[in-house]
């Protein structure tokens, strides 16, 4: 997560929603996803992960567009233009329980 932060910086005079993906690599399915919202370094709000478990990807989609207007509304921001997304290794999802099984965890190990 602080390689995520640090990367903030370049973003930090501007409010950004910033899309975290938990997934193996960006071609495979998502594991889990949430979203923060930050202004000048500052992090303002935090739409807690979900677990995709069984969501296909019109429904996460759905979920991202959902969360995104809530954020816009409560803080009266258009986020259209301010959406960086990052893709973070499954083993790194916050979500406990998690879903991702263990013998998967030793695959990636492998690899």
């Amino acid at each position: 997560m602080e390689a995520v932060n640090s990367q903030l910086t370049h973003y930090e005079q501007e409010t950004t929603a910033v899309v975290y993906c938990y997934r193996a690599i960006k071609s495979s399915t998502t594991h889990a996803i949430a979203i923060d919202l930050w202004h000048r370094g500052v992090k303002l709000a935090a739409i807690e992960p979900i677990h995709c478990l069984g969501l296909n990807q019109m429904q996460i989609n759905l979920w991202l567009h959902q969360a995104l207007s809530k954020l816009s509304r409560t803080y009266r921001l258009n986020l259209r233009k301010a959406i960086y997304s990052f893709t973070l290794d499954p083993r790194e999802c916050p979500l406990q329980p998690c879903s991702l099984p263990s013998s998967t965890s030793s695959f990636w190990e492998q690899g």
